[in-house]
């Protein structure tokens, strides 16, 4: 059980030094191949990143988009966030955002118009028409 002082020094330069002499060496003898599980980690954080941050850009103008409507309660809360998830990834998924292309606000409203009258209708409200120009003139 007791470690004398000759096998200590013997562990040591295998350990440290690399030395091979006597008992093979428990440290492989060059390094371990690149990790590469950590970058796939580091592409899917920045994927991530990017997602949420165009998301976030999509998101802002669909509320400036329902802000009008909202607050002149042509639109309940429910609708509201329904359309805002909607809207949000049927843009998201759209080929143009896919490839990089900018975003266009202008778009963006008059598909956030559509989705009002179809909230509308659904409802039963005849009055649809109205409140979709609201939201493109904003």
């Amino acid at each position: 059980g007791c470690v004398t002082k000759d096998k200590w020094k013997q562990w040591y330069q295998r350990r440290v030094r690399g030395s091979t002499r006597g008992k093979k060496s428990t440290t492989p003898s060059h390094p371990p191949p690149p990790n590469h599980s950590s970058a796939k980690k580091e592409e899917k954080t920045l994927d991530l990143a990017y997602k949420q941050k165009v998301q976030h850009d999509i998101a802002n103008i669909v509320k400036m988009a329902l802000k009008i409507p909202f607050k002149k309660r042509k639109i309940s809360k429910d609708d509201y966030k329904s359309i805002m998830k909607q809207v949000v990834q049927k843009v998201y998924e759209s080929r143009q955002v896919k490839r990089g292309d900018p975003l266009r606000p202008d778009k963006i409203t008059e598909m956030v118009a559509v989705y009002i009258k179809q909230t509308q209708k659904r409802k039963g409200k005849g009055e649809g028409t109205e409140n979709a120009s609201e939201v493109v003139e904003s």
